[in-house]
């Protein structure tokens, strides 16, 4: 009731939820906290993947991979901007998170430095020595 010809506004700005699928070969990390307090740090053990933010807030994500694996994609996350392994999503809905990763390989190359009797080589699977 205003008193004394006084008036109250409220503007509220409506919030959205940030839901991080939890990667099984890395993490994923936020670089904002919440509007309920919460930053996304999903992929390790007590992990939060999930934050709500206001609309319009700039929230860059962070995908880190586990050793031996790399960071491959973002997949379907709205991402603004795509800088490597960092997405920046604008919010402006709930929206949903995932980062793909790919163990990483190596070439090794394999050569015997002599023909003697001195010794063999084998590999398993066969056919790489």
């Amino acid at each position: 009731m205003p008193v004394n010809g006084t008036s109250t506004t409220a503007n509220f700005s409506p919030v959205y939820t940030a839901t991080v699928t939890k990667p099984s070969l890395g993490n994923i990390t936020a670089d904002t906290v919440g509007a309920n307090g919460a930053n996304i740090n999903c992929g390790t053990a007590g992990s939060i993947c999930s934050a709500t933010f206001k609309q319009g807030t700039s929230v860059t994500l962070t995908a880190q991979p586990s050793a031996g694996y790399s960071f491959t994609s973002w997949g379907t996350t709205p991402c603004a901007a795509v800088n490597g392994n960092q997405c920046t999503v604008t919010v402006g809905a709930n929206f949903t998170a995932a980062a793909t990763f790919t163990i990483n390989s190596y070439l090794v190359t394999l050569s015997k430095a002599s023909t003697s009797s001195w010794g063999s080589v084998t590999s398993s699977p066969t056919g790489l020595a």
